[in-house]
């Protein structure tokens, strides 16, 4: 019998709600899905069962299913809700045409006084065999209650908990309860060998066993252009000068001020044209980095 597959996937649902959510988490979990529906539509583990879901509101599931199943036409993935949820969900659907940031401020309210999930998802979360992936939210007690539950983290780094300066109250308090949810016979799935060494250390009762790197992927429809008129390239004057790039959101943690300094001393040393080009939306806290470029 195949296990069905439980995707946590709240921050692409926070992503839509605010500009300031959607970070890297909220694209890696929408590339997630997006490769996973590519390889279960070629016929990997066809006869499998794999759904989306949000432990935070019965409001993100409507967005969930909206964005993800129907905008980025996914086949291979049902949104864990109840019926009367996949109605209301089709609703989303017929007005997809206005903003679902307007559209949130009437439907939010009205949902969730429904509940937070409805009681057909209860019941199969609170009794049935699934593994259950979560990127980001702790899991909820229905879950972590279910003996038969099997929980996976995937986690992209620690830095909420080993430098929490660098973060608002919000998140740190999250992680507070994040941190309180790792169990030592939990699987977790870590980024890279970095943030594995992170999580061996912080939690020093978890098994070794239990924890895989997997790095994140680029997209495989990514490809080398070299003929493409760009007009930022043209806007910025970099169509006749080298430059380096990075990309990243723009806040405390991705450390750009380092990397600034770093520049300004390759400048000064080797005389060169060379330009440095950031690429980002703006994060969190992200008034100094602003401020220093």
């Amino acid at each position: 019998m195949t296990i069905p597959v439980i995707l946590e996937m709240s921050p692409i649902a926070f992503g839509m709600e605010s500009d300031l959510a959607n970070t890297g988490i909220t694209r890696v979990c929408r590339e997630l899905l997006i490769a996973l529906d590519v390889v279960l539509e070629n016929g990997a583990n066809a006869s499998g069962q794999y759904y989306i879901f949000s432990s935070s509101s019965r409001w993100h599931n409507q967005l969930l299913a909206h964005s993800v199943l129907h905008h980025l036409k996914l086949t291979s993935f049902k949104p864990l809700m109840d019926p009367c949820d996949i109605t209301l969900a089709s609703c989303i659907d017929a007005h997809s045409g206005f903003s679902l940031k307007g559209l949130s401020q009437i439907a939010e309210p009205w949902i969730n006084q429904l509940g937070y999930f409805g009681p057909t998802a209860h019941q199969y979360l609170s009794t049935s065999e699934y593994i259950y992936l979560t990127s980001y939210l702790p899991c909820p007690d229905y879950v972590r209650t279910n003996p038969m539950a099997r929980i996976v983290h995937h986690v992209h780094d620690l830095f909420p908990l080993t430098k929490p300066s660098l973060f608002h109250g919000g998140i740190d308090e999250l992680w507070k309860r994040k941190a309180a949810d790792f169990m030592p016979q939990d699987h977790y799935i870590c980024i890279s060998k970095s943030t594995a060494n992170d999580l061996r250390r912080v939690f020093p009762f978890i098994p070794h066993n239990n924890i895989t790197v997997i790095s994140n992927a680029g997209d495989h429809a990514l490809r080398l252009v070299t003929d493409v008129e760009s007009d930022a390239i043209t806007r910025y004057g970099l169509s006749t000068l080298p430059y380096f790039i990075t990309v990243s959101t723009l806040e405390p943690r991705k450390n750009l001020p380092f990397l600034l300094r770093a520049f300004r001393n390759f400048k000064e040393r080797t005389k060169t044209d060379h330009q440095l080009v950031c690429i980002g939306a703006t994060g969190w806290m992200a008034e100094a980095e602003r401020d220093l470029i």
